[in-house]
C-alpha cells in the first residue's frame, strides 16, 4: 500500500508543512520508514514532526489511519 506522511518542518525562521509517500505493508511500517529517513537520510538533523498518515485508497483519495 501507499502511505503518505505528513509532517511539520521547523526551522529559525519558519515552519513549513510537507508530506512524503512510501510504499509499506502497513502505516507503522511506513512511521518506521519516516523516523529512518529522519535519522539517517535525508532529513537528518532537521526538526521533523509527525502529524499524520494517511493510506491511499482504491479511488485514489487518502483516509486518515
Amino acid at each position: 500500500m501507499t502511505y503518505k506522511v505528513d509532517y511539520l518542518l521547523e526551522n529559525k525562521k519558519s515552519i513549513t508543512h510537507s508530506s512524503r509517500y512510501y510504499k509499506a505493508l502497513n502505516p507503522e511500517t511506513a512511521i518506521e520508514m519516516f523516523k529512518a529517513t529522519c535519522d539517517s537520510g535525508s532529513l537528518t538533523g532537521e526538526n521533523a514532526e509527525l502529524k499524520a498518515v494517511y493510506f491511499k485508497k482504491e479511488n485514489n483519495t487518502w483516509q486518515k489511519v
